[in-house]
């Protein structure tokens, strides 16, 4: 998709229109981007993130929203858990053996980056860090599987609601969809999301009742 929409305005994100930085319609299109992917392809991998205490979301001491709230405040970081980096390497040697055995040429590798397309750029940060005395330099592409920030929990004082999706402080507020999450996999999580939907159905029709 980046390579196609390099030719159809001029760009160069995909480092497959570097020279004239044309711009193709119609059958020049067609071709071009048929003689190109007919010659790629992608491989991509996902890798799971162990939960750390330093990622969360809290509200802002310094950014104030047009309505006088404070505005979330988002730290996120990958770096602080050694599985997670062991997994993202022993992923992409894997990648590297599989292009080697089919004799295909990594294009991160060609643009003399290590492991990264696009660093800091195009939504992809980059991270560096370090491993068994080797330095890594990666860029990340997320699934979009937002999860976390109100999740379950046994008791109130390490989570926000408990199995019901019910919240601890306010018993008859219930807290739907992936944010209850404690963890997530790299599986899509809409069945689970409606999984918890029905128990905490359950349990609403189950309050109802009583009253």
């Amino acid at each position: 998709m980046t390579s196609t929409r390099d030719f159809i305005f001029g760009d160069n994100k995909s480092k497959l229109n570097p020279m004239q930085r044309k711009k193709l319609s119609g059958k020049a299109l067609i071709e071009q981007v048929n003689t190109l992917n007919t010659r790629m392809i992608r491989l991509c991998y996902l890798v799971e993130q162990e939960p750390q205490e330093c990622n969360r979301i809290t509200l802002s001491d310094c950014h104030i929203g047009a309505l006088g709230l404070p505005r979330p405040e988002i730290t996120y970081s990958v770096t602080g858990s050694e599985y997670t980096l062991r997994g993202i390497i022993a992923a992409q040697q894997a990648a590297d053996l599989i292009f080697k055995k089919i004799g295909a040429n990594p294009f991160s590798l060609e643009q003399g980056m290590n492991y990264s397309h696009f660093i800091n750029g195009n939504g992809y940060p980059g991270i560096g860090f370090t491993l068994d005395a080797q330095n890594y330099t990666v860029n990340l592409d997320g699934a979009d599987h937002i999860a976390g920030s109100y999740h379950m929990g046994k008791d109130l004082r390490s989570c926000v609601v408990d199995a019901d999706s019910r919240c601890w402080e306010h018993q008859n507020l219930y807290l739907l969809g992936s944010g209850t999450f404690p963890t997530i996999t790299t599986a899509n999580p809409t069945l689970t999301i409606t999984v918890l939907t029905f128990r905490a159905s359950r349990a609403v029709l189950k309050d109802l009742a009583v009253l």
